[in-house]
């Protein structure tokens, strides 16, 4: 398994033979490459960008998210939080997203986090959220998490989301843009 953050909410991974990038954004600078699956968390700029996924889309690739980027994109496979989705040796279990705090991602909207497993390594990418009870349902090795304090939970709050998930390895994402802010006990995205 291998992974690189893209920026922003943006990640790559490699997993069970797969590429898979979720929420990609502003890829073309990245150098980007086609990926199998697009995973895309909610409709808003900065998730789902249809310049970006068509960088990377191929004809067989899987593009899935909530129905209304389902439909945005053209084909794409509708899921939401309770869903499992198998692809070869890769499940995407389907979990909530939203926040609380600033109604920016609000829980009506059926918005999306993911929770990849290849049989060895758990991989959660939370999407746009604040630490949420949801979470305590979610075991993972690897974890994606948003940390501003302003739309998404902050750093204290992906801390405790890290310590609920079990991570070991943490990665703060949404972060002042593409710039990646130090969060302690975070790993840089590489």
């Amino acid at each position: 398994m291998r992974w690189r953050w893209l920026g922003h909410s943006a990640a790559l991974l490699e997993m069970a033979g797969q590429t898979i990038c979720i929420d990609p954004f502003l890829l073309k600078e990245k150098g980007a490459e086609s990926a199998d699956v697009i995973l895309v968390s909610n409709p808003r700029p900065g998730f789902c960008s249809l310049e970006d996924i068509e960088l990377i889309r191929r004809k067989d690739t899987v593009v899935a998210g909530p129905r209304e980027v389902a439909d945005e994109v053209g084909g794409g496979l509708a899921l939401e939080p309770g869903d499992v989705y198998t692809l070869g040796g890769l499940e995407i279990r389907v979990v909530p997203a939203y926040t609380v705090r600033s109604g920016f991602f609000p829980r009506e909207k059926g918005w999306l986090g993911w929770v990849l497993f290849d049989g060895q390594v758990r991989v959660y990418h939370a999407g746009a959220t604040d630490l949420i009870p949801e979470m305590a349902e979610i075991h993972a090795d690897l974890a994606f998490l948003p940390v501003s304090g302003r739309y998404v939970m902050g750093p204290a709050d992906a801390r405790r989301a890290a310590e609920r998930v079990g991570a070991e390895t943490r990665v703060g994402t949404i972060v002042a843009g593409d710039r990646f802010v130090p969060v302690p006990g975070f790993t840089p995205g590489r």
